[in-house]
Formats: structure tokens, sequence, C-alpha cells
């Protein structure tokens, strides 16, 4: 069984094209989420999947988020490579350890969460 949305505090915000655009209320779930969301999809015959995660602060305007958090976020998910998870500073800022062995609550994920420049 795998992590919920409110096991993370998540939404999906919208849907781009094949690429879904998520907000979570803290940067671990956000990671937490991502490593199990990179590992899901190769069971359901799903491309590999890559994601950039960023922290700060956004803003909420007729139903979408804006702000330099989420640009940053999207310029990070397009260096990345196929199952990739891939974080900016401000996600280890936040609290999350740079460099650090993730793995889920049910022991199941052991993924390198990679820190970028942002």
């Amino acid at each position: 069984m795998g992590l919920t949305e409110e096991d993370l505090a998540t939404r999906a915000v919208k849907m781009l094209g094949d690429g879904v655009h998520f907000i979570f209320d803290e940067a671990s779930s956000a990671v937490l989420g991502s490593l199990e969301f990179v590992h899901s999809v190769e069971p359901r015959g799903l491309p590999p999947a890559h994601i950039g995660i960023n922290a700060g602060p956004i803003t909420y305007t007729d139903g979408d988020y804006y702000g330099l958090a989420v640009i940053i976020a999207a310029r990070i998910a397009s260096t990345a490579g196929p199952g990739d998870v891939l974080v900016g500073e401000s996600v280890v800022q936040a609290g999350y350890p740079k460099g650090r062995s993730v793995r889920g609550d049910r022991g199941r994920l052991n993924s390198r969460v990679s820190v970028v420049p942002s």
C-alpha cells in the first residue's frame, strides 16, 4: 500500500500534458511523495517519471499557484532524467537533509535524492 494524499498533505493542482503540478504542505512530504510516485509508475507500464521539487512562497490566484518557487521547480524538473527526484537548495533549507538516502514508511524505497543549486 502506497502513501496517500492525506498521508502527504498534498493535492494535484493541474495536469500539464503528461505532467502533474502537485502542491505539498511540507518539503519532506514532497520528497517522500515524489519518491513513491517515481517508483510506482514502472509497474503500471507508464514511462519513467522525473520530478523537480522546490520550496518557497507562492501565490494562489484563480485556481492556480504562481511564484518563483513554482518556476524554479519547473526548471529543476526539466533537468531531471528518468527516475530522478531533484530538489532545490530551498528544500534543504526547509529542513530536508542534503544527500540523504530516503526510505518510505514501509521501507520499500531506497533512492538517492539529488540537490541542485537553485
